[in-house]
């Protein structure tokens, strides 16, 4: 891939950023350094299956819950029966259970201002699970590897 140094300028006449390439094609490997490399190629959209419950089953089981909060104590422990060989919750926390049979108690980062975890989905064919940390005001979605208990915080 050749291209050539460019300059990007702000409407108010400062340096913004430098350009070094423009690809020419969308299936192409682009390297940086020989350390970081990412693909761009075409695709189409893919169907996926929502791992979320249908509305029908929420309400269901959240017609009595009196607030948001309640609400989802119902669908989590909804969801840790569905999901009972792999999840459990008592009350010293969140386990889940990993490929190598060992349990992981999912951590809570007290200096962060974490107060707790819930259960949200097992993404058994990707070794994933989704679990909600929930903060005094507001929380974080966090996705656990089962094969190696490492936990990717996820942001949006």
């Amino acid at each position: 891939m050749q291209g050539n140094k460019e300059e990007v300028i702000t409407e108010s006449g400062s340096l913004k950023n430098e350009r070094w390439f423009e690809p020419s094609i969308l299936d192409a490997i682009i390297s940086f350094n020989g350390k970081t490399s990412f693909s761009l190629n075409f695709s189409d959209s893919v169907s996926t299956s929502e791992y979320y419950l249908a509305n029908n089953v929420i309400d269901s089981i959240t017609k009595v819950s009196g607030n948001w909060h309640e609400r989802s104590i119902s669908i989590e422990n909804y969801l840790l029966k569905t999901n009972n060989p792999y999840s459990y919750l008592d009350s010293a926390g969140l386990d889940l259970k990993l490929k190598n049979g060992n349990w992981l108690r999912a951590p809570i980062d007290t200096l962060v201002d974490e107060v707790g975890n819930s259960f949200e989905h097992y993404f058994k064919e990707h070794g994933y699970y989704s679990k909600r940390t929930q903060w005094f005001e507001g929380n974080r979605f966090k996705l656990v590897n089962d094969l190696y208990d490492e936990i990717t915080n996820l942001f949006g």
